[in-house]
């Protein structure tokens, strides 16, 4: 969904009506504080009485209130709610009070009222709702659902598309991640390979050949998402080939044995006996660092319960992690090198929201906690011991480790909102890929499910003409080439002569032919009944047969249609008949296939031209592009390239692949942040990021963090355009693993 500029919010909750804020609090808070909450209803349980605004309480809670309210009186409001609550015989430990006004000083008043009351006060107001406002498509849609219509009448104005500053541009992780692409894209992979190298040598930890403990490629892999989820698509390409890597050299300087008869893997006695004595070492210091922070806390008040002492050590441990998560690289270089200190409001900020995470905490005790853990935290991250420091640098190549496998949560949200973002005009050639795949197991049907992850994240799909006209001529000669070829052979035809075919839907039928038991009922039993899944048979030669494969292709992908009149009206039509012309040799003298690619790449410049893209400011580059392999083009089209400054109009199917397989939720990686800080995982995993990996990175940090953020913003749209186009970059999720390699595995 597009941004929300912070002054269009503004303007919305000023002129907001008391029930249409509250039903955007509703729908816009439980997607930032990460739980659900439910109104409470009627005056018996201290709910609305139809004059006051209703109060809602926390999911699974009876101490944590919410209320949302349009009052200017918010001093009155709050201390009549809390009075409200404590009357029907509530115990608010905590009340979070939304409001579309503007409250100045928010945290003394949070302060004083939390004194007076016995209540924790939470109050997010104007400023916080539209800084929070673009946080993801949920709050955008709270905004768009309930509050949109109050801005309306500026569009009389003809008041231009407003755009707001993006949390992608003020951290540096997109940077470093893109321009560590750029040089991968070069042949340096040296990054990745070390940490799934890492990852391999962690994952056999506990293997023994003595004990007969060996562990498959499968197990290997199994254990690795284990722990970091949804990292298959970059892990499970990698591990045979690094496996043989770390398994190949003399005895001494093999990292892994590889016990060939069983196919199975363990580490030699020497690395089994250093990681012994790494796990020891990294116990050791994980204790330390909890004596150390029992210290500090100690110190602040020597009195102190157990029990609150205890609470002061979860808050700590807590916010230590909120902080990697929400500072991410910056906080990593920031400890590295010494020399800049966290601000003490981006401490209280993950101080604040670690309380209101701690459960246990009685209301009396949360500004008692809070000062000290404060404090204690103030004093690690600015002041640290030799033993916290320790700590904090094996955290550090946690987080680096994290980063590397792209699990990040706002580097996730980065390629989410990028991918919703785009306008694709989608190849015939990738049209009749996706429908090769048909029969394939679901998981190998690259393509298709490419298109199909591309749709549901938001992008444009856009289905041409000229590209069902392309399909439709492919399937037509495909018939031909089955009934000539192939009709009169008995049946089914052996997989060597099946791949000979030079068309990729007879070789698709001919493939799920051998394939009879795996498929059962979804098995083509026969060339009319494999046609039927694209086109009715009886159609196929006839007129009728564009519609019916526009209508089953708009309808599998939800795509837009695009006739060739509307390409057209986008292109200058000298310029269509002379690219034309330049493309005649390579489409072997088809005027009409050179014609088409022609209008397609003028196309993606024009509609480029029409939604005014290249005035735009954004860190995702250009939105409109063509996704096919048609790459023999390119070489042709260089004055065309240069003529629109060196960007290309060409998408790699692989590109789109690779970065689809980077947009899990976001939430699923805060969950992987959970289970790692500030674990025993944690800290052996912290020792497997390579070192030199890790200063490279920080390297980048530092480079990233000098940049201005306007050149930051073109420096990421650049790199992020070079790699669209880029047709020798490698990459770990790939299309290039064709029908035939999936059948031949399939059937042999």
């Amino acid at each position: 969904m597009e941004p929300v500029h912070p002054q269009i919010i503004e303007i919305a909750l000023d002129r907001a009506g008391g029930a249409e804020f509250e039903s955007f609090v509703n729908n816009f808070l439980p997607t930032l504080v990460g739980h659900k909450y439910k109104p409470l209803g009627g005056t018996k349980d201290g709910g609305a009485d139809g004059l006051e605004e209703p109060i809602h309480e926390k999911v699974d809670s009876t101490s944590v209130f919410y209320q949302a309210s349009i009052q200017k009186e918010y001093l009155t409001k709050i201390k009549g709610t809390v009075t409200r609550l404590t009357n029907f015989g509530r115990e608010p430990r905590i009340l979070h009070y939304i409001t579309n006004q503007e409250i100045r000083y928010p945290d003394q008043v949070e302060d004083d009222l939390t004194e007076e009351l016995g209540v924790t006060i939470r109050i997010k107001d104007r400023k916080y709702i539209a800084s929070h406002i673009n946080h993801n498509d949920q709050t955008k849609m709270a905004f768009e659902a309930n509050l949109r219509h109050y801005t309306d009448y500026l569009k009389s104005v003809g008041a231009s598309k407003l755009i707001s500053a993006s949390a992608h541009i003020k951290n540096p992780e997109i940077y470093i991640f893109l321009s560590q692409e750029m040089e991968r894209r070069g042949g340096n992979s040296d990054t990745i390979s070390g940490v799934v190298d890492s990852l391999i040598l962690w994952a056999l930890e506990g293997t023994n050949p003595d004990a007969g403990i060996l562990y498959s490629e499968k197990d290997i892999t199994q254990k690795i998402e284990g722990v970091l989820p949804s990292v298959s698509s970059m892990i499970s390409i990698k591990v045979r080939p690094r496996l043989q890597s770390l398994a190949s050299g003399n005895r001494d300087s093999r990292r892994v044995r590889w016990h060939r008869k069983e196919d199975a893997f363990c580490l030699p006695w020497e690395s089994r006996r250093f990681i012994e004595e790494d796990n020891r070492e990294d116990e050791t210091i994980r204790l330390e660092m909890q004596s150390s922070i029992a210290k500090r806390i100690s110190d602040s008040s020597p009195d102190m319960t157990d029990r609150r002492r205890s609470m002061c050590e979860s808050v700590v441990t807590g916010a230590i992690q909120l902080i990697f998560e929400r500072e991410g690289l910056s906080f990593v270089a920031s400890i590295e090198n010494g020399s800049n200190p966290m601000k003490d409001l981006t401490v209280a900020d993950a101080v604040r929201t670690a309380l209101d995470n701690c459960e246990e905490l009685k209301k009396d005790e949360v500004r008692s906690v809070g000062e000290i853990s404060f404090s204690a935290l103030r004093g690690i991250l600015n002041n640290s011991t030799d033993q916290e420091r320790t700590y904090l640098a094996r955290l550090i190549r946690t987080y680096s480790l994290l980063f590397t496998l792209n699990r990040q949560p706002r580097l996730l949200e980065y390629f989410q909102d990028m991918a919703g973002d785009y306008y694709l005009y989608i190849g015939a050639d990738q049209l009749i890929l996706s429908l090769s795949e048909r029969y394939l197991p679901e998981g190998d049907r690259a393509m298709t499910n490419t298109l199909k992850a591309a749709s549901r994240v938001g992008a444009t799909l856009v289905l041409t003409e000229t590209a069902i006209s392309e399909v439709v001529h492919n399937l037509r000669s495909s018939d031909r080439e089955y009934m000539d070829s192939f009709a009169s052979l008995p049946s089914p035809i052996p997989f060597d002569m099946a791949r000979n075919s030079p068309k990729i839907l007879v070789r698709s039928f001919l493939y799920a032919n051998l394939e009879k038991n795996r498929l059962g009922s979804k098995w083509p039993a026969s060339w009319q009944n494999f046609v039927t899944k694209i086109c009715q048979y009886s159609l196929l030669h006839k007129p009728e047969a564009f519609d019916f494969v526009r209508r089953n292709l708009q309808a599998m992908f939800a795509m837009d249609y695009r006739t060739t009149q509307d390409l057209e009206k986008l292109v200058d039509n000298d310029e269509l008949n002379d690219l034309t012309g330049s493309l005649m040799d390579i489409k072997k003298g088809s005027y009409e296939l050179a014609r088409n690619d022609a209008l397609m790449a003028l196309s993606v410049y024009g509609h480029r031209r029409k939604e005014k893209e290249d005035s735009t400011v954004s860190e995702f580059g250009y939105k409109t592009w063509w996704l096919t392999n048609e790459f023999k083009i390119i070489n042709e089209t260089e004055d065309l390239i240069s003529k629109h400054h060196g960007s290309t109009y060409i998408m790699r199917p692989a590109y789109l692949l690779n970065f689809l397989t980077l947009a899990p939720a976001a939430e699923e990686a805060r969950r992987s942040f959970g289970s790692l800080f500030p674990s025993h995982l944690g800290m052996r995993l912290s020792r497997r990021m390579p070192q030199n990996s890790f200063h490279k990175l920080i390297e980048k940090v530092k480079e990233a963090e000098n940049m201005d953020e306007s050149e930051r913003i073109a420096a990421m749209a650049h790199c992020s355009d070079v790699m669209r186009g880029d047709f020798s970059k490698q990459y770990d999720s790939s299309l290039d693993r064709g029908l035939d390699s999936i059948a031949e595995d399939l059937i042999q």
